[in-house]
């Protein structure tokens, strides 16, 4: 990520608290399904075996803590295994509390600027979270706190993933619902006419601009159902469009839970935008390559793509210092 990143800080906390606390385990778009499954999985379970401990491990941009879940799960001799999560967001995962003496979450932390001595870490994990921080600096402060002869194992977002090609079509089909004029405003519009029909006023169907806002929210919807059957990854257009049915049909407060609706949409859009914008392409790439060489000469450096049946999912980054003990 380059240093013209145009998201704001505290909008980017937000809008990933808020995901994160609705219980989820990833952070890749609603259009794909079982993202952290198959080969990403399997990843991590080669990982994860080839630790044998005593170790201390570091996860990055950690989220609800599915890789320290995982790795926590598969890595033997648990009793020596520790590991500390870090996220920007104010995450603590509900799993959490069965496996506190292992694993310590540390919620609202930079990974620009990560609490840690120096070289207190033996393997570094992070999976779509260090892309999202910048560079160089989270790449120079990861390798400030793994010791001499650890390990980075990380998984990447790809400029040209499933991930990416779904998160540019999530983040342009919310741009549409949430335009102004579009569905979310012609909601908002119609939800008193809406409520005044349920509350059994019967002079709403002889007015003349419940009738127009009526016409202009089916209007809209007609311009969705075409937009759904040309575009890519359409699903968040039906499911934006059904929320916001059920909304308009039972809601007591109509008024209140749209605004609420549309701040949760315009965080969705955020995110789907950030993955967009922080996907790495084969230069930047290269210039990872580069600085980890430059940093850790002694190192073993190996860059791959992760590829199943949907297509190219992600890079990943492995990096074995010299000496390691737990190689």
């Amino acid at each position: 990520m380059d240093a013209s990143f145009p998201f704001v800080e505290q909008e980017r906390k937000l809008a990933w608290t808020s995901y994160w606390r609705s219980g989820v385990l990833h952070s890749c778009p609603t259009s794909f399904s079982g993202n952290y499954g198959g080969v990403i999985a399997d990843f991590w379970r080669t990982v994860g075996a080839a630790i044998p401990g005593p170790v201390r491990i570091l996860d990055l941009g950690t989220g609800n803590g599915s890789i320290p879940k995982l790795l926590s799960e598969v890595i033997r001799a648990p009793a020596v295994v520790e590991i500390d999560a870090v996220d920007l967001a104010d995450v603590a995962p509900g799993w959490h509390a069965a496996d506190a003496t292992r694993v310590r979450f540390h919620p609202g932390v930079l990974m620009e600027r990560l609490p840690f001595p120096s070289g207190c870490f033996d393997v570094i994990c992070s999976q779509f979270g260090i892309e999202y921080a910048r560079a160089p600096d989270a790449w120079l402060e990861a390798l400030r706190v793994l010791v001499k002869g650890g390990r980075l194992e990380w998984v990447l977002h790809h400029r040209e993933s499933v991930f990416a090609r779904v998160a540019a079509s999530e983040r342009d089909h919310l741009a549409w619902l949430l335009q102004p004029g579009g569905l979310m405003d012609a909601a908002v519009e119609l939800a008193p006419w809406v409520a005044r029909v349920r509350a059994g006023d019967a002079t709403v169907a002889a007015e003349p601009k419940a009738n127009a806002l009526r016409e202009r929210f089916n209007a809209v919807q007609r311009d969705l159902e075409s937009r759904m059957g040309r575009m890519p990854s359409p699903d968040v257009l039906g499911e934006v469009r059904a929320h916001l049915h059920t909304i308009l049909a039972g809601s007591p407060e109509p008024a209140v839970e749209l605004a609420d609706y549309r701040r949760l949409l315009e965080q969705a859009q955020l995110r789907s935008a950030e993955l967009v914008a922080c996907a790495l392409s084969e230069e930047q790439i290269s210039e990872l390559r580069s600085l980890l060489m430059a940093q850790r000469p002694d190192a073993a450096v190996e860059f791959k793509t992760l590829r199943q049946s949907q297509g190219l999912l992600a890079w990943t980054l492995s990096l074995h210092d010299g000496g390691s003990s737990i190689a």
